[in-house]
């Protein structure tokens, strides 16, 4: 028996309706709510919760640069990429501050210098790469607080809790 074309019609716009809806309720299901919940008005719907940082990675140039072509070196490049447990991926750091200190030789001490950049500054320094987000420093130090032999530097992510994370120190040589 053939079916009539209102009949086929009907069929067809049942099944687009139904194909929306199960799109419809996957996208719904795979999105959280950030935020209280008790508050009217601040919640977002997101992808992913808030980024929580468990370790900091410091990778910096092989050596140290001279940046203003004056004798002698002055200072070095820095990446930072932020890790949450279970997350592949870098994660961006939304509070908290990253802090760089300098040493002679070893990380013991008082240091030579620091550099500090709380969470709104590091927003102008993040980049996203192929392995996710990354922070980029060109980091300078005074000529009166410069390392004599081997620059020893020390990355550390301070959180608002007050919890402390660091990177392992990298030394860098001043001499070739």
């Amino acid at each position: 028996m053939p079916v009539s074309s209102s009949q086929a019609i009907l069929k067809w716009n049942f099944s687009k309706i139904l194909l929306f809806c199960f799109a419809a309720s996957q996208i719904v299901c795979g999105c959280v709510m950030v935020g209280e919940t008790k508050s009217k008005g601040d919640n977002k719907i997101s992808l992913f919760v808030d980024s929580k940082v468990d370790s900091i990675r410091l990778f910096t140039s092989p050596s140290l640069l001279n940046f203003d072509n004056q004798q002698g070196v002055d200072g070095f490049l820095a990446k930072i990429y932020a890790v949450q447990n279970g997350t592949p991926k870098p994660v961006e750091i939304k509070d908290g501050k990253i802090e760089f200190a300098l040493f002679e030789g070893v990380v013991e001490g008082e240091p030579l210098q620091v550099w500090r950049y709380e969470a709104i500054d590091l927003k102008t320094r993040m980049s996203n790469s192929r392995i996710g987000i990354v922070y980029d420093f060109q980091i300078s130090w005074d000529s009166k607080n410069k390392p004599t032999k081997k620059a020893a530097v020390l990355a550390r992510y301070i959180a608002p809790d007050g919890r402390e994370i660091r990177a392992l120190p990298v030394v860098l040589s001043l001499e070739p």
